[in-house]
């Protein structure tokens, strides 16, 4: 092995994904980038998706949980097992591109040459179908080097479409298991905290959009869980750059917002005034808000 071709853990959990974990596989051994370990993590599966990944011959290391303990935990098995130097987390319904390590390995490598801060390199993540069709979104603004004050507002870093070093995501922890929406947002931030991200400008993964995908599902989740990711990144981090201290209302206004949309999606009225009257809090210009105003009387109605 060569100094420039550590070795890289492609790391994937899977929970009940039978129609399309061999084929995140596959995408995972054909990369044209020469030196990787291929990781699958069972996390409970009850639908016989173990004792196929158990009965194929592809050259995988593959690990059991005996019960379904969530994503999260998931991800820290590999994370925690794995050879590699460099890890990639990929989602069990979807896909990488060919060339997606080797263009994130490039990237980082450069960067890492003239400072050690740089700790991730991701790329883009196209959004498809079930059939792996692209599918029309609005298109995402992407950012190099300090992302964090960007990162609070949009998404736009992705699991499937970053290359980062194993020590760094092991130094914090891993991701909170505790969480079972939005930890991969979490530890985005904590990394952004300490480390510079490099974006690489291509397309490298592709998302899978199904009828049984989890953030479907998660709702009831999204809202038990509330502000929980936010509360503990900025009760670990009191002391931030002013560009992030200076936002902090937006950002849980803003969030507050998402839980709105949730809420409302869901027919919940009560769910959903808590969360515009605390959004408006933050913000008042919030209150003013066609779409979320007419929505509030809706609410309003609703419960009275």
């Amino acid at each position: 092995m060569s100094q420039q071709e550590p070795l890289i853990s492609i790391i994937i959990p899977v929970y009940n994904r039978i129609a399309y974990v061999f084929e995140a596989i596959d995408s995972a051994l054909n990369q044209t980038y020469p030196n990787i370990e291929v990781m699958v993590v069972d996390d409970g599966s009850t639908d016989g998706t173990y004792e196929r990944l158990a009965a194929s011959d592809r050259p995988i290391v593959l690990l059991q949980q005996p019960e379904n303990r969530g994503q999260a935990a998931a991800r820290n098995r590999g994370l925690f097992s794995c050879s590699g130097e460099y890890v990639l987390f990929l989602d069990s319904d979807d896909v990488l591109e060919l060339h997606a390590l080797e263009t994130l390995w490039k990237e980082l490598y450069s960067r890492q040459k003239q400072d050690s801060k740089w700790g991730l390199s991701y790329g883009k993540k196209l959004t498809c179908d079930s059939n792996l069709r692209p599918a029309k979104t609005k298109s995402k603004t992407y950012h190099d080097g300090n992302i964090l004050p960007h990162l609070f507002f949009d998404n736009f870093v992705r699991t499937g479409s970053y290359l980062v070093r194993k020590s760094i995501v092991q130094e914090i922890g891993g991701y909170r298991e505790d969480l079972r929406v939005k930890e991969d947002l979490l530890l985005h931030f904590t990394l952004a905290v300490h480390y510079k991200f490099a974006f690489t400008g291509q397309f490298l993964s592709k998302y899978r959009r199904h009828v049984n995908h989890r953030a479907r599902h998660n709702y009831d989740k999204i809202i038990e869980q509330d502000m929980r990711h936010l509360d503990y990144f900025f009760e670990e981090h009191p002391r931030l750059d002013p560009a992030v201290e200076g936002v902090k209302d937006l950002i849980y206004a803003k969030e507050h917002l998402e839980l709105c949309k949730i809420a409302w999606r869901s027919r919940l009225p009560e769910i959903y005034l808590y969360h515009w009257k605390s959004a408006c809090a933050l913000q008042p210009s919030f209150r003013w808000h066609p779409k979320y105003l007419s929505r509030s009387l809706w609410a309003h109605v609703k419960l009275s």
